[in-house]
């Protein structure tokens, strides 16, 4: 029997300011100013369950179980301000990750009437869901947000069987195998504009 478990958390800031002068004519028309904030969180679990028993009469069975979860949180802000021009623009943007990945797993190999038996069965499912939104608004009153949403899912089923028996100087094997994989995703994109409300 045994057992593995790990995790690890990644978090982050990437803070930065920059200024761009804007030349007309040789002479200094506007100075634009970017400041970006960035925020990154990253979270990964992983464990492994085994189990293998063997019989004197060399009998075996195994078992064996996967699990890795990934979520990753990014988010963005940037803000352009000009010195002399009275338009801001403020762009936001959030990207969510999900992972999933799992798998389970058994095999037996025995002898039965002189005829050597193997089989096994197994399943593994992948999942992935990513989600980003935007927002870009400025002072003069407009908006435009943007939502795009991606999900994915995989299963797979699998089964074996393996006949093998020693006749004389032959052996003679016969198997088969079987797998089974179904599939499942889904995007949504939504884009929205808006003319924000006067407040003044």
């Amino acid at each position: 029997v045994g057992a593995l478990f790990n995790y690890q958390q990644v978090w982050d800031d990437f803070p930065s300011a920059a200024s761009t002068n804007i030349y007309h004519i040789n002479q200094l028309a506007d100075q634009l100013t970017t400041v970006t904030q960035a925020n990154l969180t990253e979270n990964r679990w992983a464990y492994n369950l085994n189990y293998q028993y063997t019989s004197k009469r060399k009998t075996t069975f195994s078992f064996d179980a996967d699990q890795l979860n990934y979520n990753a949180d990014l988010t963005n802000a940037v803000s352009n301000v000009f010195l002399y021009n009275t338009t801001t623009e403020n762009f936001e943007a959030s990207t969510k990750t999900q992972i999933s990945l799992s798998s389970i797993k058994a095999d037996a190999s025995f002898s039965l009437q002189n005829i050597n038996v193997e089989s096994g069965l197994k399943y593994s499912s992948s999942t992935t869901k990513t989600s980003l939104g935007a927002l870009q608004t400025n002072n003069q009153g407009y908006a435009l947000a943007l939502r795009n949403q991606f999900n994915f899912r995989e299963d797979n089923y699998a089964a074996y069987i393996n006949l093998s028996k020693n006749i004389g100087k032959w052996n003679v094997q016969a198997g088969l195998r079987t797998e089974l994989t179904a599939l499942q995703r889904k995007t949504l994109l939504a884009p929205t504009t808006n003319n924000l409300p006067d407040t003044n």
